[in-house]
């Protein structure tokens, strides 16, 4: 059976989302790049809560309710993508895993070398978004 992953987009008002550089350790998986917040659930934990209980470990937030964005299959693992709209100030976030927090545009995102599968996952996202908006504009016209 595959290993269960779970992954947090938080998205500001501004459209940006939080990446986590992670620690300069060579004995961790991709040493000192950016990725989007998470990791792996425990066994017999459901993802939602895997997902809250990472985010409280990784920056001490307790999470109100999540939406579900997609679950990936990825050849190694199962990967669940919660979303949520939040800003965050980053100057009094605690961090107890990591280098640093910071909010990133898709733009600045397709530059990056994320960890994980998370370029593919954040550009999944940002794609996702603008069809959503589109699709928003498009039912407010026929309303007029």
């Amino acid at each position: 059976m595959k290993k269960s992953t779970v992954t947090l987009i938080i998205e500001n008002s501004k459209g940006e989302i939080l990446l986590l550089l992670r620690d300069n350790k060579e004995d961790i998986p991709f040493p000192n790049q950016w990725y989007i917040l998470g990791g792996s659930a425990e066994e017999g934990e459901l993802p939602i809560d895997a997902i809250k209980r990472e985010i409280k470990e990784e920056i001490e937030i307790e999470l109100p309710e999540l939406s579900l964005h997609k679950v990936y299959n990825w050849p190694e693992k199962i990967e669940y993508v919660y979303n949520i709209k939040m800003d965050l100030d980053l100057e009094r976030t605690p961090l107890n895993e990591g280098q640093k927090l910071q909010y990133f545009s898709q733009v600045e995102i397709e530059g990056l070398d994320l960890g994980f599968h998370d370029k593919e996952i954040a550009l999944d996202y940002f794609s996702t978004r603008i069809k959503e908006n589109n699709n928003e504009m498009r039912s407010s016209w026929k309303l007029s």
